[in-house]
């Protein structure tokens, strides 16, 4: 997926910033800001206020961090795979010593050559 999107690489790679001024861009971005807005028990948004104070930001700027953080992380467990040593030695075995083809596939081979 990386690149497939004209924005992709600029999200992806988006450095976290903190303090932004309230409607300002991000530095050297080619977008404006956007408003999200969320509605969260009162309990959760303590929890969440106390977490920046901890952090010494912004109740927005740590929810722009947390979520910032946890996108990037869910992409890249989509995107990737991995493989035990076993399944890598098979992959590979597969790859460089594939079965010949069975009927079927001759079959299928021959109806595409000849509408091709």
């Amino acid at each position: 997926m990386k690149g497939e999107h004209p924005l992709f690489d600029f999200v992806f790679n988006l450095p976290t910033y903190v303090n932004l001024p309230y409607n300002s861009t991000v530095p050297n971005s080619p977008l404006p800001t956007a408003r999200l807005e969320a509605r969260v028990p009162q309990a959760l948004k303590e929890i969440f206020q106390q977490a920046a104070h901890l952090e010494g930001v912004t109740l927005t700027d740590f929810v722009i961090m947390s979520v910032h953080q946890a996108a990037k992380q869910t992409i890249e467990r989509h995107q990737s795979l991995t493989l035990t040593l076993e399944q890598s030695e098979a992959f590979l075995n597969a790859l460089t010593n594939p079965p010949a083809p069975n009927a079927a596939l001759e079959t299928a081979f021959k109806r595409h050559r000849d509408a091709a």
